[in-house]
């Protein structure tokens, strides 16, 4: 808060002004100067805030409060919707409560219309009022200030009239201030790039251009020219601003044609297509003037806070600098970039902007360089395309989430040719590509000599030329380096004393690999620090990129590569930032799957990406294969003969019942031991086939996405099926509508799998199949018809006759969800685009198969979500249902409630879900959020009271992922706020374990001299992950790299990888000691599914962050906690299970099933790299956590290697996968994880020298 007041001589009479400004200090510092020079005869006290400092400090917003109800007026002035003040409605509610008279200014007509009641005056003053607002410019102010001293005070006052000032137009500091279009135009060289600057309008007015000085000079330096423009983003036909698409228009098109390369914002945030239709507020896709322009647009970053706040911050930027200058541009297509205006203060606390030089020089790479490709001939045009890299095996290259790299690679080789792209041969296949690499020189050197490597190598780079590039590094990274890698050039990717450049040369286009990383050299390293910069070598590579090969564009193919993963500030890059150093300014397209929306958003933010999203794999129904198959028709018989009371019958199938089971090691499973007798196996069966139908009724992954390929003939209609299993909005599931028709309830189905319908006198499971049937068939049929919207409505007509239900999903599929998938070619077809320099159209991300087939088509540059909106309403049901199932499994299997429960929380998982979890952590803790009534976003908790609770409020630790630190700082804060308000009620101990926990805590650590205040902050902490600037708990590099020895070594890398602790107060300090007292304290450690397209095997995130967990109580010599998964994929029909169910459902429905296989022999080499990169996770599943069975080893050695056709396949695709895989099984049995019988181990032997034996015929 500041107060000013005019130093005139009053007559007598005092007017008080209260005023808000939503991040516009510089507007309240000018109202300060106006104030202190004002000369009118009354006393003006003028008291001025900063919403984000009444948002953070109650007592702050309540002094503006008591301010405002001392004053004539308070006056809250702000540029977009006012919801997006997180107090809004709390102010509010006190200006109803207190009478004040109150002024709204922003530029939603709706929002102000709402609010003019709160204005006491008549329309006359409130017209003028907003006029002088409208205008702005320091003169119109001084009316304003002089007008409402004429309206409070003295009505002799004079006020002149408000007067309009210029809105756009050029400025360059070596012309004149009025100069026109034209005259700028006329002094352009029109055969160089161009880029367009836009300049914020205020900046102009106040003559405050520094930065965009610097700017425009360092653009030009790298031999480009300018457009550079001022503008106010919203048209108004008052003052006659254009808004951001009239100024697009009007200075960079001539006619129809776009004469700029580029587009840079400079300094402003918010989604500018928003904000360019302001009467709604909301984002028009259909209105997408970027778009129409079709040039890459950059968005300059604005910190709210000092350089030296934002350099000491490790993660970089805060929860309102997210959403402002991230996730709201990013609806526009808008790139990331660096910052470039920070806010400071002077001696006298007038607040300022500045820049730092080296980041705006970054924003003129990246402009630069994205305006220079559509200058570029394509035929001279180079392009560099990186796969994910194989330093551990060659097994690996090119692995990457749920697409065929390989292939995807001669899909956009192929659309290159056509383009007119310089290569030397155009590979057919993906079988071409990965035969020419792995003759080539990879990251891996296991099995060539030196001599191949010196001749088959791309090229060497030489100490000398790495050191001129090392010098331009500030000191920080390049010691660093020195540090952990020694002096260069090392010994990781070397070759006498030169840097190897892997790969392939294509003509213009060179094919490569991520470099090596070095945490797996470095491994033992992380077990007690988790620091480590990159190898000389990984510079040496992303600079020959850049500055030897040239390229015109880098692309990246496949989720994820390392660079976005390196050390640096989580966003809002420093020159120090490791990504930041490897990227430079080259433009970047990264191919990326559409249903991992938080990893794909780093590297958007990181490595200043263009993303070009992809969809998942097509999936299917599991369905029963042989073994669940003949016990599913077992038990079915077995229940119908219980139906029916045939007693005889039902003895004789308890023998082959239990024989089965036995024979399928499901006892466990179903909550029996295994000396389980027939009769006992009988008893159980409705629970056997309760889970035999979840088994069948699971999703799973049917081979891999080929970018650009639209799904054919099966793989169409099973994408349809998966697309449609929920309903999509206000559209039904189709499944649902089958169901309904048939007078049948699937709700209920669902809920009694093993229940006889008593309508039909069915099994619900066997019904349950006949709807998946009649929805394949259906699905099929229209198919056959093309998907012909008409003549599949007359289909569904003639079956169902006017059913509403199966019509409105019928037309969904003919008129949205087929031609949105074929669609898919618009993948290969806009990352073209993107490498002749063109926008890349923006769209959604998340998780198609959850009700959300309206995120298609693919071939978008994805955005996300609003973080300051998390959890949405919706999501707080979905997390309220299942923390009450959690609790009430626990006591079920416990007898008490759960006191300490740890949740694993995923950025991903709140992007796609929108944040159920964070609606169970806080639901479990008991409190809610306190949505704003306009646009949604959270302002506040409130405590739920015990009554509605119904239970004791549980104490919640939360390990948070590196990702949900960076995009989601505003909920480990709210987290954290949630325990500070539960543990000061005054409740009993036994209904607040919180409260009860931190007396105890607290108690103890006075005991050990730490001082009261500091001890309650240390015991409140609740929220732990990664420390700034670090990515990843660590224990996925350990176990890849098999350097570890016991499972402390595992316990003590999650410890140091993740004893970060977060909140309000904390921002990263280590405090391992305390990490670990709370995991080994835990009742209950808990980490929800979300949906199926991704499961739990099919990613080393989910054992190393959740089975790190029992990892570290393993170590301690405990029981491991009850381990349990909420699976939400349906949040209609939410289902909870254990880990050990969860990691045997995966086994079975997946791994074991012939169908996903057989899907994956359709991909060759990625297919059998990815079936080795899955057991590779089982691996570890079963090292943190041992929930790996011995039948299971047994039955995926048998499926994968003893199989004679499975293993072959493998053979002959990926060599080094059966190495590899081999080599897991050993490592498993020599560990003592799996029991392998003699016979196993020696065929596993004679497999292992038959396979080296092939590699080194491959090799030689």
């Amino acid at each position: 808060m500041k107060c000013f007041e005019s130093a005139n001589e009053a007559n007598g009479k005092t007017v008080k002004i209260t005023y808000l400004t939503y991040g516009g200090t510089d507007i309240t510092n000018e109202l300060g100067d106006i104030c202190s020079g004002l000369d009118v005869p009354v006393k003006l006290i003028l008291h001025t805030y900063e919403s984000h400092e009444t948002e953070r400090d109650v007592l702050e917003f309540m002094g503006m409060i008591a301010d405002a109800r001392d004053s004539d007026l308070f006056m809250f002035v702000m540029h977009g919707d006012p919801s997006g003040y997180k107090r809004y409605d709390q102010l509010l509610k006190e200006v109803e409560a207190n009478g004040i008279d109150m002024f709204l200014q922003c530029f939603i007509t709706e929002s102000m219309g709402l609010a003019r009641k709160y204005f006491k005056e008549d329309d006359g003053i409130y017209g003028r009022i907003t006029t002088y607002l409208h205008l702005g410019g320091h003169d119109n102010k001084v009316s304003l200030i002089r007008y409402l001293c004429k309206v409070y005070g003295d009505g002799d006052i004079e006020a002149d009239e408000p007067h309009i000032i210029r809105q756009q137009g050029i400025y360059h500091k070596g012309f004149p201030r009025d100069v026109t279009r034209a005259e700028y135009m006329a002094t352009l060289d029109p055969s160089v790039p161009t880029v367009g600057l836009l300049i914020p309008h205020g900046f102009w007015v106040y003559d405050r251009m520094e930065f965009a000085d610097e700017l425009i000079d360092s653009i030009e330096r790298r031999g480009a020219a300018v457009i550079p423009v001022f503008f106010n983003s919203m048209p108004d036909a008052i003052t006659g601003s254009l808004g951001c698409e009239g100024v697009c228009r009007e200075f960079f098109t001539d006619g129809d044609r776009t004469i700029v390369d580029c587009i840079v914002i400079g300094g402003g945030g918010f989604s500018m297509l928003t904000l360019s239709n302001p009467s709604c507020g909301e984002v028009s896709r259909d209105r997408n003037f970027f778009a129409s322009l079709g040039v890459p647009v950059l968005g300059g970053i604005s910190i709210y806070r000092s350089q030296k706040e934002w350099e000491e911050d490790g993660i970089g930027m805060e929860g309102g600098e997210l959403a402002i200058q991230l996730a709201l541009p990013e609806l526009d297509g808008q790139l990331t970039t660096v910052p470039l205006l920070f806010s400071e203060k002077d001696r006298r606390g007038t607040e300022y902007n500045s820049f730092r030089k080296d980041r705006i020089e970054r924003i003129a790479d990246m402009a630069v360089g994205w305006a220079k490709v559509s200058h570029v001939p394509v035929a001279e045009r180079k392009i560099s395309i990186l796969f994910n890299g194989g330093d551990l095996s060659n097994a690996k290259i090119g692995r990457a989430g749920g697409i065929d790299s390989l292939e995807s690679v001669a899909n956009i080789l192929k659309a290159m040719a056509r383009r007119g792209y310089t290569l030397d041969h155009v590979p057919e296949n993906g079988r071409e590509i990965i035969d020419e690499i792995l003759a080539a020189v990879t990251t891996n050197f296991d099995w060539v000599s030196d001599g191949h490597i010196r001749e088959k190598a791309v090229d060497f780079l030489g100490k000398d030329v790495f050191e001129e590039w090392r010098s331009e590094l500030t000191d920080g990274p390049r010691d660093w380096m020195v540090k952990d890698w020694g002096e260069p050039v090392g010994d990781i990717m070397t070759i006498d004393g030169q840097f190897i450049i892997p790969g392939v040369r294509n003509g213009n286009v060179y094919i490569g690999f991520e470099p090596d990383r070095g945490k797996h050299d470095k491994a033992e390293q992380l077990i007690h620090d988790p620091y480590l910069s990159t190898p000389h070598s990984y510079l040496a590579y992303y600079h020959w990129i850049e500055r030897v090969f040239g390229t015109d564009v880098h692309i990246h193919i496949g989720t994820h590569g390392s660079c976005e993963w390196l050390p640096g500030k989580g966003n809002g890059l420093s020159q120090d930032c490791f990504p930041d150093i490897m990227m430079g300014g080259m433009p970047h397209l990264y191919v990326y799957v559409i249903d991992d929306p938080s990893e794909g958003i780093v590297a958007k933010r990181r490595k200043k990406s263009v993303l070009v999203d992809y969809l998942m794999p097509s999936m299917t129904r599991a369905g029963a294969y042989e073994g669940i198959g003949d016990l599913e028709g077992l038990i079915q018989e077995y229940l119908y003969c219980k139906q029916t009371m045939q007693h005889q019958k039902m003895k004789d199938l308890e023998g082959p019942i239990h024989e089965c089971v036995e024979r399928l090691s499901m006892f466990k499973e179903i909550g029996l031991e295994e000396d389980a007798s027939p009769e006992e196996v009988a008893g159980r069966c409705e629970v056997i086939f309760d889970r035999i139908a979840d088994l069948k009724d699971n999703l799973i992954t049917d081979g891999l996405h080929i970018f650009g390929d639209v799904p054919q003939g099966r793989r169409m209609d099973e994408m349809i099926y998966c697309l449609t299993r929920l309903k999509n909005g206000p559209v039904p599931s189709l499944r649902d509508s089958i169901a309904s028709h048939r007078g049948l309830d699937l709700d209920a189905i669902l809920a009694g799998i093993s229940k006889i319908d008593e309508g039909t006198g069915v099994l619900n499971g066997e019904l349950l199949d006949s709807i998946d049937d009649e929805m394949q068939e259906l699905i099929s049929a229209m198919h056959g018809l093309d998907f012909d919207p008409e003549a599949c409505r007359e289909l569904a007509v003639q079956r169902y006759g006017d059913d509403p239900w199966l019509l409105e999903v019928v037309a969904y599929i003919c008129t949205s969800i087929h031609p949105n998938l074929c669609r898919m070619v618009e993948e290969v077809d806009n990352l073209v685009a993107g490498m002749d320099g063109c926008y890349v159209p923006p769209g959604p991300s998340g998780s198609p198969t959850r009700g959300n087939a309206h995120l298609l088509p693919t071939g978008k540059n994805y955005y996300s979500l609003d973080p300051e909106a998390v959890p949405l309403k919706e999501s707080w049901k979905v997390g309220v249902k299942t923390a009450d199932e959690m609790i009430s499994r626990y006591v079920e299997e416990e007898g008490r409630y759960p006191e300490n429960v740890g949740i694993v929380l995923w950025s991903c998982d709140v992007m796609k879900t929108g944040g159920d979890d964070i609606a169970y952590v806080l639901w479990l803790m008991g409190v809610r959020p306190v949505w704003g009534s306009i646009g949604g976003k959270i302002t506040g908790l409130e405590v739920i009271p015990l009554e509605e609770l119904g239970r004791p409020r549980i104490d919640v630790v939360s390990r948070i992922s590196s990702l949900f630190r960076d995009t989601f700082p505003n909920l480990f804060q709210l987290i954290d706020d949630a325990v500070k308000l539960v543990s000061e009620l005054d409740e009993d101990d036994e209904k607040n374990y919180i409260k009860s926990h931190l007396a105890k805590d607290i108690a103890e650590m006075i005991s050990k001299g730490i001082p009261y205040d500091e001890a309650r902050e240390l015991a409140s902490i609740r929220v732990f992950g990664e420390p700034p600037g670090t990515h990843g708990a660590g224990v996925d590099t350990l176990v890849e790299s098999s350097k570890w020895n016991t499972i402390e070594d595992l316990a003590q890398t999650y410890i140091t990888c993740g004893c970060s602790a977060y909140g309000r107060k904390w921002r990263g300090e280590q405090k391992p000691e305390l990490f670990r007292q709370r995991l080994e304290q835990l009742d209950v450690a808990v980490k929800n599914l979300v949906d199926r397209e991704i499961d739990m095997i099919d990613m080393d995130d989910g054992y190393s962050y959740f089975g790190g967990i029992n990892a570290v109580i393993r170590a301690a010599g405990k029981e491991k906690p009850r381990n349990y998964m909420s699976d939400t994929s349906d949040p209609d029909h939410t289902k909870l299970t254990s880990l050990e169910n969860e990691m045997a459902k995966i086994v079975r429905s997946r791994l074991l099933n012939p169908k996903w296989i057989e899907g994956l022999k359709q991909h060759g080499f990625i297919g059998a790299n990815l079936l080795e990169e899955n057991f590779n996770h089982a691996f570890g599943w079963d090292a943190t956590s041992d929930v790996i069975e011995n039948w299971m080893y047994d039955a995926l050695a048998d499926h994968f290697l003893f199989d004679e056709e499975n293993r072959k396949w493998i053979e002959e695709n990926n060599p080094y996968a059966l190495n590899d895989l081999i080599n897991n099984f050993m490592e498993a049995y020599e560990r003592g994880m799996w029991d392998a019988s003699e016979e196993t181990v020696r065929k596993l032997k004679e497999l292992f020298l038959h396979s080296e034996e092939i590699l080194e015929e491959l090799t030689k």
